[in-house]
């Protein structure tokens, strides 16, 4: 399974899971089961750049933007959400059946806007 998660840094299995998938510095494509991991720097716009193009399963994040979690689901690429706070712990978390799918209603509506935020974990 190759998985995709924001982070916010390059640290291997120990990086950080970012709080929101669109202002993560970085996106780390993950295989879980050789365990490798790339990293790629974001960019300022176009959320999921090139994971059209790469061999992704699924996206685990704590929170995701209604516009993001839709031009996933047109990608075909299913988006979980995870209270898990590294990479690491995030493999550990889907083995143990922790992560949910995420649904519209989880979705971050807006950081001290009075909305829902980053997915309920």
């Amino acid at each position: 399974m190759n998985i995709c998660l924001p982070t916010r840094d390059e640290n291997g299995l120990q990086s950080q899971v970012h709080d929101t998938f669109e202002d993560a510095p970085f996106l780390a494509l993950l295989d879980a089961e050789t365990l490798e991991v790339e990293f790629l720097p974001r960019q300022a716009s176009g959320q999921e750049q090139g994971l059209g193009e790469r061999p992704v399963d699924a996206v685990f994040c704590h929170g995701i933007g209604q516009e993001t979690l839709n031009s996933l689901k047109s990608l075909g690429i299913p988006v979980f959400v995870t209270a898990a706070e590294t990479l690491e712990q995030t493999l550990q978390a889907i083995l143990e059946g922790q992560v949910r799918r995420l649904e519209r209603a989880w979705t971050c509506s807006g950081h001290g806007l009075g909305g829902e935020c980053c997915g309920g974990r």
